[in-house]
């Protein structure tokens, strides 16, 4: 079989939600054109190409050019490890999050539907959106990528229902004047990997592992 590319969430929403592509059309519509690494590459050669295609992972082929596998960035990186040793470093402590959030955040209203949040995402290439009021722009929910794949498995239909049928309501938010080591924290304790910045329950940045990678 020859290889052609491969398939990332984010190309599935864009095909659905700007190209009109339906589920029961061929994978290699929404295929994407990555070169795969070779099994005795080095570590490096592969965080360069994961930084050149800007996907979250690389197929990996034998001498025979057969993929036998796959490089996830998160298990390249070990985030989990990387975030729990920022933790031990003091100056996690002094650091706001004001001071690297990222502003101003992308939101998405709690009465948009769900198929406009995958022209978000796919537009702005996020993977997470806070979800306001229509009124008040007060934090909602959240909803992610993720979900929005369950909801292209489960539920078709449910692309034209309003996003506050879908959204996860207990949210775990940080203030603009908490630090970093409180940040990871909440990333660490509660197994997520993005953070809305709220201040009077109004949503004015977002955080993510990657922000708080680059911090420390």
């Amino acid at each position: 079989t020859n290889y052609i590319g491969i398939v990332e969430e984010r190309k599935i929403l864009e095909g659905i939600s700007q190209k009109g592509i339906k589920l029961n059309a061929p994978i290699k519509e929404i295929a994407v054109e990555v070169d795969a690494v070779l099994e005795d590459a080095r570590i490096i050669d592969a965080i360069v190409l994961l930084d050149r295609y800007g996907v979250k992972a690389l197929p990996v082929a034998d001498k025979a050019g057969n993929i036998i596998g796959a490089v996830d960035p998160r298990v390249v990186f070990n985030e989990v490890a990387v975030l729990s040793a920022g933790m031990k470093k003091p100056f996690t402590e002094r650091i706001k999050v004001e001071e690297f959030m990222k502003t101003p955040p992308i939101t998405i209203k709690e009465t948009d539907r769900i198929i406009d949040a995958a022209k978000i995402m796919a537009e702005k290439n996020v993977g997470f959106l806070p979800v306001v009021s229509p009124d008040t722009f007060q934090l909602r929910g959240v909803i992610s990528e993720k979900d929005l794949m369950a909801i292209l498995c489960c539920e078709e239909a449910g692309f034209d229902k309003p996003v506050k049928n879908y959204m996860i309501t207990n949210v775990i938010t940080v203030s603009p004047e908490d630090t970093v080591k409180t940040a990871l924290e909440k990333i660490l304790n509660n197994k997520i990997r993005h953070l809305p910045v709220v201040k009077e329950n109004r949503v004015i940045g977002v955080i993510s592992t990657k922000d708080l990678i680059k911090v420390i």
